[in-house]
Parts: structure tokens; sequence; C-alpha cells
């Protein structure tokens, strides 16, 4: 998608991820950067999802797939480009229609330009080229500057074709420590602010360019009835009291001949709900999905599962979801190092430079459609392992592990004990791994939600959502709901149980511990628990197969699982 016809195309999803506003959007021959949703095109479509978006302080959440035909504006970035045969830097603010299809040819000859491999950002999300010309001439030559490229930094070189200076590509990381940031927003569209924060050079294609500050929520009752979804809707932006929303609902022609208590009832949530901070809401989605509710009609259709022997293995509950509504929405980016998720955190998002998306807080989003397996575990089992010294110990070398990948690129914060999340995530991605060979899904078409309480609750609480979405199908096929009946999530568990037990990469896999740089993971590889970007809401951190199932080789293992062998 992109201001010019056939500047190029991702998918609208995309969008409400690493290509969302702000980021660098690599394209077959050149790069662009999507543009505030504020400049738009005005003919889009909106999701209806009036408590997350007033969760997330939204006042329109925009629909990427109505985007599909009309596309959305960009801007050329970086700006840079290098020549393939003569190496000349040069650069290039307007390309024609013609040059965006053929691509940029130099202006000193017909060799092919690409884009510069090298940009500046700093923390507060500013994004700038990289100053080829100001890094290499210290005095006034204005020459042509040339990039002869290297197998290493050190070999790279910057050279002026006319005074002969040169300097190696090395000596740049420094070089830019040293200056200033330009405070430029590319994406805005607007001009350049006092910055004072420390620059810093990165590859144009680094992951830490753009980290994604994504939202999301289930759809649950009742606002999963479409009837009470509307009321909420038109009543959320409203400034009122009972008796004038009453008085509103009755004068309106499309909900005049609703229920009386339906209306009362959506009323009660609007008023009750309209300051419930986002971090909440895992805990009532948790909630919502203990019990069975809605039917056919309804966004969300949870059933119980009779209980069964998966109770052998901590699990108080099963239930078949058969239909839900899951709505994803960006809401800021950072550069540098991850964002806070106040989900996880429970602290304030704030204490992270997350960027904005412009003043009209409009966010990109899109709706799944799908069907899942909510899995609660025993509230008593997890009191018992959590009451585990060796679990204590455990957890706290997670919680240092956190604090040695935020390191200085964070403001300070209190990180908690997080036994009960490992735990419960390690055991979503057991679920996962089976759930795929079993139900005819891919992992990377399967995705987790995890909910759980704090480490210190006096009546410790968790569970976890496998489920299967698509952005542009209503429901699925009933794979994954047909493993949850007759009997067929204990096997499942039991086969997942077995298999983690022994990993290949055993005894490396099963010793290790989160106590390196950047490693928030204990007994966890490739080829027991990492599981495709899409399924995880963690990028495959806090993770540790001991916690969830004993392995063979760890001595430790019956002592720290919380599924004993049988």
């Amino acid at each position: 998608m992109a201001s010019y016809k056939h500047a190029g195309a991702i998918r609208a999803p995309q969008l409400v991820g690493m290509h969302g506003p702000g980021a660098i959007v690599n394209l077959e021959r050149l790069s662009v950067m999507p543009m505030d949703p504020q400049l738009w095109p005005t003919s889009r479509g909106l999701i209806e999802s009036p408590t997350f978006a007033r969760q997330i302080a939204a006042d329109a959440l925009i629909d990427t797939a109505s985007l599909t035909k009309s596309g959305i504006p960009t801007t050329l970035f970086p700006r840079m480009f290098v020549c393939r045969e003569c190496g000349i830097i040069q650069r290039h603010d307007r390309p024609h229609a013609d040059e965006l299809q053929q691509g940029l040819r130099c202006v000193h000859g017909d060799g092919a330009l690409y884009p510069s491999r090298w940009i500046v950002y700093c923390e507060r999300g500013h994004i700038d080229d990289f100053d080829y010309f100001g890094f290499l001439h210290r005095s006034t030559c204005r020459g042509t500057v040339t990039l002869v490229s290297g197998a290493s930094l050190s070999d790279t070189i910057v050279r002026c074709a006319t005074c002969g200076e040169s300097r190696p590509m090395l000596e740049a990381y420094s070089h830019v420590k040293r200056g200033h940031c330009t405070g430029r927003r590319p994406w805005m569209g607007r001009g350049a602010i006092d910055c004072d924060a420390t620059p810093r050079l990165s590859m144009r294609s680094a992951s830490d360019v753009y980290f994604a500050a994504i939202r999301s929520a289930i759809t649950i009752e009742p606002e999963a009835d479409p009837d009470y979804r509307k009321i909420m809707q038109y009543l959320g932006p409203l400034d009122t009291d009972r008796e004038y929303a009453v008085d509103l609902l009755h004068r309106h022609a499309e909900f005049s001949r609703l229920p009386e208590h339906v209306i009362q009832r959506a009323i009660d949530i609007v008023l009750d709900k309209r300051d419930m901070p986002y971090r909440d809401r895992l805990g009532e989605e948790f909630v919502s999905f203990c019990s069975p509710s809605g039917n056919q009609r309804s966004d969300l259709w949870i059933e119980e599962v009779l209980p069964d022997d998966y109770r052998r293995f901590g699990i108080s509950q099963v239930m078949a979801v058969r239909k839900l509504r899951e709505v994803r929405a960006i809401v800021g980016f950072q550069r540098g190092a991850l964002p806070l998720d106040p989900t996880f955190t429970h602290d304030d998002a704030g204490t992270q430079p997350i960027s904005g998306l412009g003043d009209s807080r409009q966010f990109p989003a899109y709706e799944n459609r799908g069907e899942g397996i909510f899995v609660r575990l025993e509230s008593r089992k997890l009191a018992e392992f959590l009451g585990r010294p060796n679990i204590k110990d455990r957890a706290r070398m997670f919680r240092d592990a956190e604090e040695k990948l935020r390191g200085a690129a964070s403001a300070p914060f209190h990180v908690p004990l997080r036994a009960l999340y490992v735990l419960t995530h390690s055991l979503a991605h057991l679920a996962i791994r089976q759930l795929s060979l079993t139900c005819g899904y891919s992992q990377s078409s399967l995705r987790e939600r995890i909910f759980v309480g704090p480490d210190d609750a006096a009546e410790p609480w968790a569970g976890f959502l496998v489920y299967t979405s698509s952005s542009d199908a209503d429901g699925s096929l009933g794979g994954v709901v047909a493993q949850a009946l007759d009997g067929k999530f204990a096997s499942l568990l039991e086969r997942g149980m077995l298999e983690l037990g022994v990993c290949s990469s055993d005894p490396v896999c099963a010793l290790q511990l989160p106590n390196q740089f950047r490693k928030v993971n204990a007994a966890a590889c490739h080829n027991c628990l990492i599981l495709p970007e899409t399924c995880c809401e963690r990028n495959n951190r806090y993770l540790d197969r001991i916690m969830s199932v004993p392995a063979t080789v760890n001595e430790r293992s019956d002592d720290l699982c919380f599924i004993k062998p049988v």
C-alpha cells in the first residue's frame, strides 16, 4: 500500500505490527515509511469495539482491511541511495511514478540505485538518514562521495572522489554518538523538533529500529452480542448520566425496539467501565472464559467440556470456544528497546518512551474471527507450586534476566516474580505444538493468550487460550475445538508431556538457565518450545519446559515441574 499506485503492497494486518506507521518497509526497489493515520484517506471503515477503544484511549479504530483498494500514503525513506556500479552516494526526495516502477537510476550513469543501509535514530522515535557527507568531510570539500563495500565495517570505506579523504564505516558509530538528534519524524509529515537524546547508528533492516506497541482484546459478553455492542458504541463517546442515556436510546429508532433489560444492562456497562484500565482486561476475559456463554449469533460462544482425566495434569477446567472475535490495534512504537506492555508489567506504559501516532488518537486495527480451547489451571495446585523455594529461586533468575535485557535503554521499574507466567506460557506452547499435529492447522496459524494473576495473590489463578484466527474469514472449520472433546485433550497433553521430557538438544537445553545477556528463557529451544513469532505474544521469551514437565536429563526437574510424573 502506498500513495503511489505501483510503489508496492503489503497485507493489511501487517500495518498492525512490523509495518505500521513509522516503520521502514523494504519493497523490491526502494524503502518507504507508512504515514501517520491522521493522513490516511477519509473513506475508510471503522471497527466497533467500544470498551477496548476506551481502554486504549482511541477515538477510532481504523479497519486496515478497508484500505486494500485505496491504499495509504507513504514517504520515501531512506532518501540516501548508493549506485550498485560506481558506488556514488546520492539523495532522491521525490521520485517519479515511472522510477518507482522501474527503479531509481544513478545520475552519474545508468547504474541501479539501492537504499542506504545505514540510518540514524534515537530512543524517542526520531529517525533520519545517515549523513555520509558530514561524516567524511571535516573540511569545506563538497565533492562526490562514494561507498566501497567490504567484508566488514572496517573494510567498508566512505571516500571522496574529489579530495581523496576516506573513513571506514566502523568509525561512524562513535561519530554519530557524539552528535545530536535531528528530531525528524518523516511519518508525521512535519518538520524536525528539538531533541537532546543521543542518536544511534543502525542498519536499515535491524530489528531494533522498530518495535510496535500492540494492544488486543477478545470480545466478551455482553459486548459479544451485536445489540449490546451497538448501544455501547453509540453511548461510548457521550458524557452523559443514566437518565439522559435512557431517554436518548428510547428516542432512537434502532434501539427503541430492544427489550428494556437490554438497554439498562448496556447502560450499566458503559457507566461502570468508562474508566477501566487496559491492564485489567485480561482478568475480565479470564472470568468470562470460565463460564459457558453465547450462541451461534454471538461473537463469543463458549461450551464447557465434561470433566475428564485432564485433572491429573493440574487442570481444573477446559472450555471449547466455538466462536471468538479478536481486535488488535497498534497504539505506538519504540526504537531501540522493547516497549512495555501494561498487561504484563502492571506498571504505567509511560515509563517507556513510546512514540504516539498523532493527536487524533486514530489507531490502525483489524479483527479476527476464529475458534479455540481455553484451559484453566487448578488454583490449589498453583498455590503448592508457587510455595516451593526452588520455584522462587528460578523465578528470580527470570527477573534478573529481564533487567539485563532492558538495561540502560529503559527507565527504572520494578520487575515482579513471574513464575506463574513462565509456567502457563510454557504449557500454552506445549498445547500449540500438539494441536498443530492433530487439528490440521500449522503452528503459525495458531495463537496464544495468557491469563495469569500475580504470584503473590492470596488465591493464584492462571489459564491460557489457544485459538486460530483469520482476518478474512468468519469462523473456522472446527478442527481446534474438536480436540477438546471426547477425552482427546488429555491424550494430547500426555503426548506433549512425553515429547518435552526429552529434547533432541539435551542435555544442553535441559540445563539452560536465564542468566545470559538478552536471554529470558531457561530450558527452551527450537526443538522443544520455541514457536513461530506469530504464535507467541512475548516473542518466544519467558519459557521453561522444566517448570511444566519433568526432563529426564535434569535431576532437579521433579522438584521444579508443575506436572508430576505419573
